[in-house]
């Protein structure tokens, strides 16, 4: 149960009112006007994370995966405010410089297929040296991480003309009038005379466009070309689990995930380690509670979703595993709140 009361505006960011040291209610604004709204048996947080906010990804991230929110793709609205005021009020947090990475293109190459193509044939990632430095078929978070670890932020990704001319260049449902647009073969002409794809006639030609030594990068690719031209990466073990296998391309022999890049003209584009929100936030409880930095509940609050340090770790396991989270821990405060 809760009610609430119109007060004055007290010129104070604290989110919640407190009393005695207990937390009961929520201080916020309505119509212009301060009010706080009461929470008899305590108070459930559950609003989002803050990949949206550049201050605090700084102040968070700088040291281990720098990152100022200008490539996330997260609701706009998770700026972080409600979880930096839980901070104030002494709440212990983890994961904070980690999240939900979705490596793809940069937003203004319009090309959202090129997001996947790192799990079909034909395709490496490289580093600023030109190297491979992961399996890039794994999951969106391993590559993310990898991408940190290894000194490719931004990477870049290699493919070849046959590339071009296999796979579809967008995403979804596009309206009928577009559908030609995305189809295989019909890469934008904009992106090659804008520079955002950058194309030349052979490898050594492509690594001075990408910043990489020439002889590196054609020793990467010949490398990678001599094993995925039999299906195998003893480098990085991509294709072989079947979670590779599903995610490239079932018409390809012998492995959906491997192909080698051997027709000219080639290609590279920028990848940023995007995301589609951040892991870390406050610790809870197995009851939803706040912890303070001693490890005790701090009364009367309770927190779930993605404001709060993950459950899951620095792991993910798909899309969704954040909602089905918030789901269930807040049904179990709501539960330990009313018992």
């Amino acid at each position: 149960m809760s009610d609430s009361t119109h007060m004055p505006p007290t010129g104070t960011n604290r989110p919640s009112a407190l009393e005695d040291g207990r937390v009961t209610g929520v201080r916020a604004e309505r119509d212009g006007a301060s009010v706080v709204v009461r929470g008899k048996r305590g108070v459930l947080l559950a609003a989002g994370g803050f990949e949206r906010n550049a201050e605090m990804r700084r102040k968070y991230s700088a040291a281990t995966q720098p990152n100022e929110a200008e490539w996330t793709v997260g609701n706009p609205g998770n700026t972080g405010e409600v979880l930096a005021a839980v901070i104030a009020l002494g709440a212990k947090t983890d994961y904070m410089d980690e999240a939900v990475w979705n490596p793809g293109p940069r937003a203004d190459l319009g090309a959202s297929a090129l997001s996947v193509a790192r799990q079909y044939p034909r395709t490496i990632f490289v580093n600023r040296q030109g190297k491979r430095f992961c399996n890039e078929s794994n999951s969106y978070v391993e590559v993310g991480r990898a991408m940190y670890a290894n000194d490719a932020v931004p990477a870049w990704l290699i493919f070849d003309d046959e590339y071009r001319r296999r796979y579809p260049w967008g995403q979804g449902l596009p309206r009928l009038r577009d559908l030609a647009s995305v189809l295989p073969g019909r890469m934008p002409a904009h992106l090659l005379k804008d520079g955002k794809i950058k194309t030349v006639g052979t490898i050594e030609d492509l690594a001075p466009l990408i910043g990489a030594d020439p002889a590196t990068l054609a020793e990467t690719v010949r490398r990678f070309n001599e094993h995925a031209a039999r299906g195998e990466d003893p480098e990085f073990g991509r294709g072989v689990s079947r979670y590779n296998h599903v995610l490239g391309d079932p018409g390809n022999k012998p492995n959906p995930a491997l192909g080698p890049i051997d027709t000219a003209p080639f290609y590279a584009t920028e990848i940023v380690p995007g995301d589609v929100g951040t892991s870390g936030g406050v610790i809870t409880n197995e009851h939803a509670q706040v912890l303070d930095e001693s490890g005790a509940p701090i009364p009367g609050l309770y927190a779930t979703g993605n404001m709060t340090a993950t459950v899951m770790g620095r792991t993910y396991p798909g899309a969704g595993a954040s909602i089905a989270n918030t789901m269930a821990f807040g049904y179990i405060a709501a539960r330990h709140a009313a018992g």
